[in-house]
């Protein structure tokens, strides 16, 4: 029925809560009402791109601000909107005065204080030996852990 085709437009066109507040202002739910809807955010997993070493207590972190263009369902708003990622976008709004661009790639100074939750059990790091040769392929980290490697590495040779 008409529902299941509404049902399929909205997730079809990844349209969030938000989306369906602004094509429809009228449509005023409370806010204890609104929270209770809401999913519980995940961690996201973010790795260094730094050396404890250069800077002790204090770590950067590298990231790629993806803009995801989404097609207005409501046909009287149309065109498409940009959507970031939660936690990219946030570091990208907050951080803006101390972002350090390399290509696509935002480095964050530590001009912002972000709190962070270190991944405990994290089996990717350096060998113990400082010689041994490295070959580093991202597996779906990014560049991030690569830049602190390396810095490691040339703190731990001087």
């Amino acid at each position: 029925g008409q529902w299941e085709g509404l049902l399929a437009e909205v997730v079809g066109n990844r349209i969030d809560l938000l989306d369906l507040l602004n094509s429809f202002p009228s449509c005023e739910p409370p806010l204890p009402r609104l929270i209770e809807l809401l999913p519980r955010l995940k961690p996201r997993y973010y790795s260094a791109a730094s050396s404890p070493l250069h800077s002790p207590g204090k770590v950067r972190v590298a990231f790629s601000l993806v803009e995801l263009p989404v097609r207005w369902w409501w046909e009287s708003v149309g065109g498409l909107m940009p959507r970031h990622g939660l936690s990219t976008g946030w570091f990208n709004d907050t951080c803006s005065g101390s972002v350090q661009t390399l290509g696509n790639t935002q480095l964050h100074s530590s001009l912002v204080q972000v709190p962070i939750f270190p991944r405990l059990q994290n089996p990717f790091h350096l060998p113990s030996s400082p010689t041994r040769p490295l070959v580093l392929i991202g597996p779906g980290t990014g560049v991030s852990p690569f830049i602190g490697f390396l810095q490691h590495r040339r703190l731990l040779a001087r």
